[in-house]
């Protein structure tokens, strides 16, 4: 059965499509936590091709590069600065705005061609777990208050509307009269950001304004801050419109599939590994939490680990800022790290050599499935940093111990699977931070299919 009009799609793909085609009839939105294995990508193209017209909808473009290369037929459209002319954005443009089947990413989607335009019957959005803070983030910008035209006594969001109004209608005309210059597109993106954030819908964002100071190369500027606490709800009904929505994630919890809900009728399917969880056991190796953020510590456990089990291939994953101290206190070990900009290439020495590999950034959209890796460690969990505004405020909301949680899990979640990708495949998991038992303990409903086995 070639369900995605290439290959051929395995029991379990064809038993799952039939739930969520059946799930539709009775919901708008329908949330599929899946692990590692089921083939998210096989699945949305395959949902897609159901439909007359029909958006995919991923995180980053490096997603959607994935996408285009595997399914070459697809439509696809970036932000203005990844074409080199006007002519060939406009292109893009067009052709994604009139095409029965076609990739964004979330801004892409929203500003770049208007949902107007495709009137899609569906839209099904891959790696669902990190759209909300996408947006979020979107809805969230800081303006030259000289360059955009703020008026110096706008002090809050009410003041905020009457501007964002007539500043986006102008921005819109320009754009429908063919004005594609990068400077003006981004402005239209980030003026659209806060528009449907505010105008009309005012009570469904919860947002604070802040006046503040930058200054560039020597440059003082005015700056007036727009921080979106939550995710607009206005953003999400105009990215779905009134289609049909499939959220598909290895770390989609019911409650997120809620919030991207936005008030329509959802349901949430949890689907389990398909590998038995002997073949993904999770070791807790945890140190005193007063030495939880100390590297030395943590480097003398990863290099435990590593030794013990053979130095099989080891995947590591780290911050950008803890990157460096990792790899001068495991030097002896040689390890592989990376620049965001040489993600690819470390990936591909690491498949190559094996080793370790202090991996920085690569929670997603990295597969290295049977002996491209044996070792995963996480080292420290990726809270929310409390150094930003935004987590601060959120933190004070109802629920907020609880978002702060589940985030934190979710990103665990994504990094963990990074080795276990077929049901086939065999990957041991240690975690050294003390709070993973303590979280997945108060959680675990949250992730109720993922079935995770602790090793002795």
């Amino acid at each position: 059965m070639l369900l995605d009009g290439k290959k051929i799609a395995r029991p379990h793909q064809i038993d799952l499509i039939s739930q969520i085609k059946t799930a539709l009839t009775q919901y708008d939105v329908v949330g599929i936590n899946a692990p590692p294995g089921w083939g998210k990508t096989y699945l949305a193209r395959a949902i897609q091709l159901s439909y007359t017209k029909s958006d995919i909808i991923v995180s980053s473009n490096h997603l959607m590069d994935q996408l285009t290369r595997d399914y070459p037929e697809l439509a696809a459209v970036k932000g203005r600065n990844n074409y080199e002319t006007s002519k060939d954005y406009q292109t893009a443009r067009r052709l994604a705005g009139y095409a029965p089947y076609a990739v964004f990413n979330p801004l892409s989607a929203l500003f770049t061609v208007p949902r107007e335009t495709r009137q899609v019957e569906c839209t099904i959005v891959d790696e669902a777990h990190t759209l909300s803070e996408l947006l979020r983030s979107a809805a969230s910008t800081t303006f030259d208050t000289s360059k955009t035209g703020i008026p110096k006594d706008c002090q809050t969001e009410y003041d905020l509307v009457s501007w964002a109004r007539t500043r986006f209608n102008a921005l819109q005309g320009r754009l429908f009269s063919g004005d594609a210059a990068p400077a003006f597109v981004s402005e239209l993106e980030k003026v659209g950001a806060v528009y449907y954030s505010v105008v009309g819908h005012e009570r469904d964002s919860i947002f604070k304004l802040y006046r503040g100071i930058k200054v560039i190369k020597g440059r003082r500027l005015e700056t007036l801050s727009i921080t979106a606490l939550i995710c607009p709800t206005s953003i999400l009904k105009r990215l779905f419109g009134s289609g049909k929505v499939v959220l598909l994630s290895g770390s989609l919890t019911r409650s997120e599939t809620e919030t991207l809900a936005a008030g329509r009728s959802f349901t949430w399917i949890s689907v389990p590994y398909l590998a038995p969880p002997e073949q993904r056991p999770v070791y807790i190796r945890a140190v005193d939490k007063e030495l939880r953020r100390d590297i030395p510590t943590l480097a003398d456990q990863v290099r435990r680990i590593y030794l013990e089990n053979g130095q099989l291939p080891t995947l590591v994953h780290t911050t950008y800022a803890d990157q460096e101290l990792f790899a001068k206190a495991l030097a002896d070990l040689n390890p592989i790290t990376n620049t965001p900009k040489t993600k690819l290439k470390a990936e591909q020495t690491f498949r190559k050599k094996g080793g370790i590999w202090l991996a920085a950034g690569c929670s997603e959209g990295i597969d290295l499935a049977h002996d491209a890796c044996r070792v995963v460690i996480i080292p420290v969990l990726q809270f929310p940093n409390k150094g930003e505004l935004y987590v601060q405020k959120r933190l004070g909301m109802v629920g907020g111990q609880k978002w702060y949680a589940i985030k934190t899990l979710e990103n665990t979640i994504q990094r963990l699977g990074r080795g276990m990708r077929n049901h086939d495949d065999y990957c041991k998991h240690y975690v050294i931070d003390p709070y993973f038992p303590q979280l997945w303990a108060q959680y675990k409903e949250e992730f109720e299919a993922l079935n995770i086995i602790w090793g002795q």
